[in-house]
C-alpha cells in the first residue's frame, strides 16, 4: 500500500462524500481553495475530504472525525483564476488534530490510516441487481432524480454501491454513516436499508433484506 501523508490540507464539503476508489469533480473559486490548490506539492496532490458536522452556514465548521484522502488525477485552469480538478479517492482517514496555521486561509490536519488498510480491497459483494435496480428505479422516481443506470450496470457489484452511495441526494448523517462503514458488504447492506426505508411509503417493501443478496 502506498505511503499517505500525515498531514493533509481539508475541504470541508457539505452533504458530500468521497468513497475510496471512487472520482469526484470539483471546481474551486473561493480563495481559501484556491491558495490551497496552488500550495499543492509536485506529488503527490492530495486533498483531504470531510463533512462539516452541523448544515449551518459558518467558515470554520465542526468537522467529522473521518473523511477521505483523494488524489488530484486531472485538472484544468479555467478563466478567472479558477480550477476544474478530478479527485480519486485513495484511502479513508481519522482526523487526529487540526493543525494551527495563521499563514494559509485553508485547514489542515495530522491524520492516520491505520484504520482503513481495507479500504481497497476488491472483493466483490454479492448483490441481486434485479431487485436492487428496481428499488433504485423507485427511489429515482420518487426523487425525480436521474441517473444513467445502464452505465453503472457494467461495473461491479461493490462498486455500484460505492458510486451510488456517494451520488445519491442523502443527508449529511446518511452519507457519513456510509462513508463510515467498515467493509464493502456492510455499505451494500446500509444503502438497501436506507432505499428501502427512502420508498416504503410508497408501497411495501420487504424488510427481509436477504432478497437483495443470491
Amino acid at each position: 500500500m502506498r505511503e499517505l501523508p500525515k498531514e493533509i490540507p481539508l475541504f470541508p464539503l457539505q452533504r458530500c462524500i468521497l468513497v475510496p476508489g471512487c472520482n469526484l469533480p470539483l471546481q474551486l473559486f473561493e480563495p481559501r481553495y484556491l491558495q490551497m490548490y496552488e500550495d499543492l506539492p509536485s506529488a503527490p496532490k492530495v486533498i483531504g475530504i470531510i463533512q462539516p458536522r452541523n448544515e449551518v452556514d459558518s467558515s470554520h465548521p465542526d468537522l467529522y472525525s473521518i473523511g477521505t484522502v483523494g488524489e488530484v488525477i486531472e485538472a484544468r485552469t479555467l478563466p478567472n483564476r479558477r480550477y476544474a480538478i478530478v479527485l480519486r479517492g485513495l484511502q479513508r482517514f481519522h482526523l487526529d488534530f487540526e493543525v494551527q496555521n495563521q499563514d494559509v486561509l485553508y485547514r489542515k490536519a495530522v491524520v492516520s490510516y491505520d484504520a482503513f488498510s481495507q479500504d481497497m480491497a476488491d472483493e466483490d459483494v454479492p448483490l441481486d441487481r434485479d431487485e436492487f435496480f428496481l428499488l433504485l428505479e423507485k427511489y429515482m422516481k420518487q426523487k425525480k432524480i436521474k441517473i444513467k443506470i445502464h452505465n453503472i450496470k457494467q461495473i461491479r457489484n461493490f462498486q455500484i454501491v460505492n458510486i451510488l452511495s456517494q451520488a445519491l441526494p442523502f443527508t449529511t448523517v446518511e452519507k457519513q454513516s456510509l462513508l463510515e462503514v467498515h467493509t464493502h458488504f456492510e455499505r451494500m447492506e446500509q444503502l438497501i436499508a436506507m432505499l428501502t426505508m427512502e420508498t416504503s411509503q410508497y408501497g411495501r417493501i420487504s424488510d427481509d433484506q436477504d432478497r437483495f443478496m443470491n
